[in-house]
């Protein structure tokens, strides 16, 4: 199970998030970091969006326990959103330099990676046996979103352009041969 699961995880990397992730930077210039973060800033918004219903509740009874409770559900579940946030904003910064590797986050993220599709998994299973209101709806957005993020994370960001002097200018290696 472990071998499929390893081959699953690789499959999605390498045959479907990375051609996306180049496909996003030729067009669009973000690297696999920058999208990254951005699909966990949408992430957090989905959380809140999913918990707000919870939170009028807990406002309407006037509860203090419970509001103190979705209140605190609501930090907590931020806060893990956005401890994985300042991971891919490190993971930027960890690419760069002499001798580092192409994608850092690929190997020592593997056990977040199978975490959230398990949990993405848990989230369709429950939408299945109960009826889709928005809250379920958002929280298939978190899953969906944070996947994205951790499988974006793992992906190679492109080297940059190398360059070589020619005719005292620097030029792209690519027009040397004229």
């Amino acid at each position: 199970m472990q071998k499929n699961l390893a081959r699953l995880d690789d499959t999605l990397i390498d045959k479907v998030c990375q051609p996306l992730a180049d496909w996003i930077f030729e067009s669009m210039t973000f690297d696999c970091f920058q999208i990254s973060r951005f699909c966990i800033d949408l992430s957090a918004l989905a959380w809140i969006v999913s918990q707000a219903d919870g939170a009028v509740v807990a406002a309407k009874t006037g509860t203090s326990g419970l509001m103190a409770f979705q209140f605190t559900l609501i930090v907590l579940g931020l806060g893990a959103i956005m401890v994985l946030r300042s991971v891919f904003e490190r993971g930027g910064t960890a690419g760069s330099g002499r001798g580092a590797r192409a994608n850092p986050l690929r190997a020592p993220m593997y056990i977040h990676r199978l975490v959230c599709l398990l949990g993405l998994n848990n989230v369709l299973v429950q939408m299945v046996a109960a009826p889709v209101d928005l809250g379920s709806m958002a929280l298939l957005l978190v899953g969906g979103f944070t996947v994205t993020a951790v499988y974006m994370g793992a992906c190679s960001n492109r080297p940059p352009e190398r360059r070589t002097y020619g005719s005292g200018d620097w030029q792209p290696i690519s027009v040397r041969g004229r």
